[in-house]
């Protein structure tokens, strides 16, 4: 009976552990659709029926209105089954983003007591994971599912993995049936993790961190590499999908940056991630970090990189598991450091963190154990230790409870936005938008002339500030604002249907069906502006021209729909 009771306790402290943590988020059920939401989840149509499933996985488009050149479906299927359970309601999706945290949290548990091999350092490993308050945006923020989807789909899949390298080695060289299902679950995983979001593909990074973690001290390089191949397999057919799916789409436009700033870039997102999980201090959707780092910042970057890796590398002396859980982290952000050369804002975003953080929730669970450990003897230590945790702990779940209260609507997430950083050019440019839509015209071009000055190099501060100026009657300088805006991102749709619509109303119809037309090639990104074009031709009498237009135009809605 007592060792019943000693092996049901740490399943008792995980269940309440799951049960504090949805109290935290209890409030996230109230709270409505923000930011990229609309254009992913409240407006997107292919996520209205469960019959279009068939375009989930071939179409280009389907994870966005923006006609954004993702590929995850996986993440718009959960999206669906939601629009299929909850409708329009947000309370829904919210609810979902909350139960795949849960779910990452007992994954984290379920890993960590095969790393360990003592459950208290799961159940510390756990709690960590579950109230760290940089995870609050993966449950807050329904387009952040992306993130705590794909480490779920991730830790399932090392998991089953871990189960057939014990049975292995248990069972002898020859696997039996039980392990290769098993297997074939765990690929299936990896799989799954890949279609909600690219950045699973450093899945077989993490398998070799985990194997060198698990049993590097028995195991060659060479039998750790070999384990690993069927997991390049499936990234090189998810990505061999992904290119056929993708092909002919728009190319993301790459922001223009010197490959110094962006290396530099990619250094501060990988310090502001591990400084962030140290120290969850002035979390928020954009940080306002300035378009350029000067020469005394980008010193200050180096000497940091240097000292974190010298730390990682006095943690691999300290203990290897520990050094190794290190590397998960690092592993685990390693897409992020193309970022800087394909997007200039939100470089870094909380839930960005999210799957790394699982290897330092890993580290300090076996920290926290061989701490108390240490101070077992000295009680008054000890009783000090435990309390200034449950400080930590406490301070955790309110900071999850006042981020979920900020999650609450636009307007509320923008203000705090502005509130910590007043630099921000989206919070900025947020509060223009709530002007524009009051018709307070000359306050919201104030506000995007000042974030234009700013970072001249943003296209939608200047979508918006041509529209303002075509409010204003000043058509001219509205069409110089839209050109821009065209000109820095040639793919940005609405600013091109905008500038086309400028110079219809300014009777330079030539330059009007320039603008709807140019650049774009066939597909369902183009049909809003080969229809517009198609018009014009027709009230020009252009007949035959106009037919071609709406030919091309029923050619891609063909497409689209033998895609799905």
């Amino acid at each position: 009976m007592s060792f019943t009771r000693d092996a049901r306790r740490p399943w008792v402290a995980l269940g309440l552990i799951l049960i504090v943590t949805a109290g935290a988020y209890r409030g996230v059920t109230s709270n409505g659709f923000v930011w990229d939401d609309d254009h992913t989840v409240a407006d997107n149509p292919a996520i209205a029926s469960l019959s279009l499933v068939g375009s989930w996985f071939v179409s280009p488009s389907a994870a966005s209105t923006l006609r954004e050149t993702n590929y995850r479906p996986v993440l718009v299927a959960s999206y669906a089954i939601d629009h299929a359970l909850w409708g329009r309601d947000p309370s829904g999706y919210h609810l979902t983003n909350l139960g795949a945290h849960l779910a990452a949290v007992v994954l984290v548990f379920l890993l960590a007591r095969r790393l360990w091999g003592f459950p208290s350092a799961a159940v510390g490993a756990a709690l960590l994971a579950a109230v760290h308050p940089l995870n609050a945006e993966a449950v807050n923020y329904v387009s952040a599912r992306s993130s705590s989807l794909m480490t779920v789909m991730i830790l399932a899949a090392v998991w089953q993995y871990d189960r057939v390298r014990v049975d292995s080695a248990a069972g002898g060289p020859r696997p039996s049936w039980t392990r290769r299902f098993r297997l074939g679950w765990a690929l299936g995983f990896g799989l799954v993790a890949l279609g909600a979001k690219e950045t699973a593909a450093v899945v077989p990074l993490l398998i070799i961190v985990w194997d060198r973690a698990r049993r590097g001290h028995s195991e060659p390089w060479r039998a750790t590499l070999a384990h690993s191949l069927p997991w390049w397999g499936i990234v090189a057919m998810y990505l061999g999908v992904r290119g056929w799916v993708l092909h002919g789409a728009p190319d993301m436009a790459l922001a223009e940056q010197a490959w110094g700033q962006a290396a530099l870039f990619a250094l501060k997102i990988a310090l502001a991630s591990v400084a962030g999980w140290f120290c969850p201090t002035g979390l928020a959707i954009d940080h306002g970090w300035s378009w350029m780092i000067g020469a005394r910042e980008g010193l200050l970057l180096v000497m940091g990189g240097i000292g974190v890796a010298l730390a990682t590398w006095r943690v691999f002396r300290f203990d290897r598991r520990m050094g190794w859980c290190v590397i998960w982290f690092w592993v685990a952000l390693l897409p992020l450091a193309a970022l800087p050369v394909v997007s200039r804002l939100t470089l870094y975003q909380d839930h960005r963190v999210y799957l790394g953080g699982v290897g330092l929730a890993w580290l300090f669970g076996r920290v926290a154990v061989t701490g108390a450990n240490a101070l077992r003897p000295f009680r008054a230590i000890r009783v000090a230790a435990w309390l200034g945790a449950g400080a930590v702990i406490a301070a955790a779940l309110v900071a999850d409870t006042a981020r979920t209260a900020v999650w609450s609507d636009a307007d509320r997430l923008w203000d705090d936005v502005i509130e910590q950083y007043p630099g921000s050019i989206l919070g900025a440019n947020h509060v223009g938008l709530r002007y524009l839509s009051a018709d307070e015209f000359d306050r919201a071009r104030e506000i995007f002339e000042r974030s234009a000055s700013t970072e001249p190099r943003f296209p939608m501060t200047h979508n918006y500030l041509g529209i303002v100026y075509a409010k204003l009657g000043q058509r001219d300088r509205a069409i110089a604002e839209f050109e821009t805006a065209v000109r820095l991102n040639p793919y940005y749709a609405t600013a091109r249907l905008n500038l086309g619509n400028a110079y219809e109303q300014s009777q330079r119809p030539d330059l009007a069906l320039d603008a709807y037309e140019r650049g774009l090639p066939d597909g369902p990104w183009a049909v809003a502006t080969l229809q517009r074009s198609a018009r014009l031709l027709e009230r020009q009498g252009r007949f035959d021209e106009a037919r071609e237009r709406y030919r091309r135009i029923l050619d891609a809605e063909r497409n689209a729909e033998g895609r799905k």
